[in-house]
This record gives C-alpha cells, structure tokens and sequence, in this order.
C-alpha cells in the first residue's frame, strides 16, 4: 500500500499549530444532572489541553472514569515514545502513561472485561492492556511486515480501525488495500485469527456493528457498504452508499440507520482516479448521509466541513461530527438532523468519544502543517 494513501486515510497530518486552544480547568466535578443540562445550553462549553505528540483515536472508560488516548509520538523524532495516555476527563490532565512497543493508533475497550485493544496499524498487530494494572498482556503480530526503504514497517495489511463485538468475543478489523480488502476476525479469548473474509474491495474503510440484528458494516473507497452477518461471518449483502469516501461509519440503534461521512479530500480523488479504471467524481463531500436500513433509502443529507469520524448519543438524540477539514465539531439532533452547534476546534477534529453517563463529549484535535515541529496535539471536552 502506497504511504501517501494509508497517511490520507489516518488523517496524518504529522505536524500543525493548536489555535485557540485554552488551559483546562482544574477541579472541575460534573454530574449527571449539570450534563444534561449541557443540552439545553445556547452554546456549549469548550475546553481544552494540548497533551502529546502523535495522538489519534481515545475512548472514554464508564468503568474507570478516565480518557485512554493513542499517541504515536513523532514520525520526524524516534525518542517520542509510543504510549496509551490515561487522563483525567475533569480537567484533561494526564495521569498515567503505558508505554508501547509499536505506534499506537486505533482503540477498542471492553470496559467491563478490563481490556483495552490497541491497533498498531503501521505494523500490522493488536497490543492488549489490561486496563486494571495497566500493563501490556499481549501482542498479536496478525499479518507478514516487510521494511521499506526508509527502514520502516510495511505491513502486509493495515487495520485503520478495530470493531468489539464482546457478545461474541470478537474483534473486527477491516485489513484496507488498493486492490482487495480483506476483513480479519480475532476470536478475543485466544488471539487467534478466527476468519479472513475476502470481498471487501477497494481500501475498506469505515465499520459499525448492528449486534440486536447481527449485521456488521464495512464501508470501502468504492462508495459500497459491504454488509456481513456476525453468525455466521459471511458477506451477505452489499449496497451503495450513496458516497464517494465514506472513511467512517456509524450505526443508530434507536432509528436503525447507517451514517457514512463523505470526505471530499481531493487527494484521495485522485487516488480513486489513478487505481480505478473509468472512476468519475460526481460529488464534491462534506456531507454525512443517513440511511434506513429498513429501506434502503437515504433519508437525510447533511451538510459538513470535510468530515472524518461521527458519534452518536442515543440517549440524548445526539450526532456529533469531527470535520477535519473546517476545524469544526457539528452537533446535530440525530432524529430529525437539525443543526444545533458548530464548534470551532481548529485545526482538525479528528476522533470522539462520549461519556454517556454524562453526555460529555471528549475529541482528539491534530495539528496544522504550520505548527512548530514539536508541538503537542490536544483533546477537546465539550459540555
């Protein structure tokens, strides 16, 4: 796979400047009640802190009370260690740091199994750490790494996401290639490779698990949704999306729809254009689409700034979506997809996560090309 596409896909954009960004505050206690009350707010509150080099994707802990943050420390640098922050959601300090073997991007949590999946995606594995202790488990090397000229890995395949199914003791992860993904099922309990599914297209991309009706969703460069059925971990079906660089996806239990973001990044229409013979762009992006998988209709189109990753609080008939592009964070009602909020978080919004006791959102923030070589990316808590 060449780099130039896997780094457009990760949304690396090594190194850029935090504008804006604001000191946390300290001590800072929230309840139920107060983050409900977020909702209602005329504008919500932003804070922020800038807190490694490197991060990416972080989920939030109901279990812990704490942010576990993936930082791949320094492309340019090899001293910046890889590592897994543990931070204070109150007032988005770091408390704790478990250092890695290999550059730590996406993140899946069994929160009450005490395991913490982390994709090492240039290379090809899953570290695991035991959440309690905070201590490494294990690694899975799950497909061949060879070294390229630079003296860096490259993996046979590159697993951008990691998808837990804990009902059935399963990770997920789509193995992305320019010609033939491929989708590698991890039985949790042995760390062996269960299956490889092949038939997943032109780099496979975003995922999203409807476990009530056992369908899993693998979304690819192609615009398709690839539809897999978790019993008996077949391709059973596969459909348009209606999109043009649907890199993540989300699924709404509540109203069974799927949401696909559309990119729009320019660069990756011309990757689209040089691999896929006779491939015409009919849409510029900047849009998330919402389909009823009832029907199979899209029912509604929403306007974005080049988006890059979507969540959903079902409780609160929440949508919010990071957009990498504009540097914004859009909060939609996620019934009706009325805008409510557009949130400045320059330079790119690039992962949420949601404490969903609470309602607070927490999203990773990457730099700008113009920030000084160095600078620390940061996390954003909205409430």
């Amino acid at each position: 796979m060449n780099r130039i596409i896997t780094s457009a896909l990760l949304c690396v954009a090594a190194t850029a400047g935090i504008l804006g960004c604001t000191a946390p505050t300290k001590n800072f206690q929230t309840t139920a009640n107060a983050a409900n009350a977020i909702q209602n707010r005329a504008e919500p509150v932003v804070t922020r802190a800038a807190i490694a080099q490197g991060i990416y994707e972080l989920v939030y802990s109901d279990k812990q009370g704490v942010l576990f943050v993936a930082s791949a420390g320094s492309f340019k640098d090899e001293s910046v260690p890889y590592q897994i922050l543990v931070v204070n959601p109150a007032d988005l300090a770091v408390i704790d740091k478990i250092e890695l073997p290999l550059r730590a991007f996406s993140l899946a949590l069994d929160d009450a199994g005490d395991r913490l999946y982390v994709g090492n995606t240039g290379s090809g594995a899953v570290t695991v750490i035991d959440t309690r202790t905070r201590q490494i488990q294990q690694t899975w090397q799950l497909v061949n790494v060879s070294k390229g000229k630079d003296g860096r890995d490259r993996p046979e395949y590159h697993f951008r996401q990691l998808l837990l199914d804990t009902d059935n003791h399963r990770l997920y992860m789509a193995g992305f290639d320019n010609k033939e993904s491929k989708l590698f099922v991890i039985d949790t309990q042995t760390g062996r490779i269960e299956k490889i599914i092949p038939g997943f297209g032109y780099t496979a991309t975003g995922i999203a698990l409807d476990a009530k009706h056992k369908r899993l969703y693998v979304s690819n460069m192609e615009g398709e949704a690839v539809v897999v059925d978790t019993a008996s971990n077949e391709i059973v079906k596969r459909f348009d999306l209606g999109v043009e660089q649907p890199l993540n996806l989300a699924y709404d239990g509540v109203n069974h729809r799927l949401l696909a973001v559309d990119q729009g990044h320019p660069k990756m229409t011309a990757f689209q254009k040089k691999d896929m013979p006779g491939y015409e762009s009919h849409h510029p992006g900047s849009r998330v689409v919402a389909i009823d998988l009832a029907t199979g209709k899209t029912v509604a189109e929403l306007e974005a700034g080049g988006p890059v990753n979507l969540k959903i609080d079902p409780a609160r008939e929440r949508l919010f979506v990071a957009n990498r592009a504009s540097g914004e964070l859009t909060i939609f009602d996620s019934k009706g997809y009325r805008k409510l909020h557009t949130i400045s978080l320059p330079a790119h919004p690039n992962t949420p996560a949601l404490n969903s006791k609470t309602g607070e959102l927490f999203v990773t923030v990457k730099n700008g090309e113009d920030a000084p070589e160095g600078s620390p990316e940061s996390i954003a808590r909205i409430r």
